[in-house]
């Protein structure tokens, strides 16, 4: 079977996820920064919750990220690609919300430590 990009269903992740609410700060390439929440998170990415007419990002494109967990006041840093995108018309968004999976490529020594707590 080859990969094709597609979001795979929960029992062929490489990273368990845990929804735990988090603020996010993208900066796209151009400089450009959104204010968002995530869906879900795991040690290699994120879901960030946005309109894709609002907070326009293009799939494979790199972005940095401040990310700040609801319950602990330290917000790290993050780079990451943008993997994929759910449309506001799709299935996915008719179940959850839209917006774009985030795959890590960079993560700041105390996101590494927040991850370590809150991701066991």
């Amino acid at each position: 079977m080859t990969d094709t990009g597609e979001a795979l269903g929960p029992w062929k992740r490489r990273h368990q996820r845990r929804k735990v609410e988090a603020l996010i700060k993208v900066r796209n390439i151009d400089g450009k920064v959104y204010g968002c929440r995530n869906r879900d998170i795991s040690s290699g990415g994120i879901f960030v919750v946005a309109s894709p007419r609002v907070m326009t990002l293009t799939v494979g494109s790199t972005i940095s990220m401040n990310i700040k967990f609801g319950t602990n006041p330290t917000a790290f840093r993050a780079e990451g690609r943008v993997a994929r995108m759910t449309r506001e018309n799709s299935v996915e968004a008719k179940m959850f919300k839209p917006g774009y999976g985030i795959e890590f490529t960079r993560v700041d020594a105390a996101g590494k430590k927040l991850f370590s707590m809150l991701l066991k």
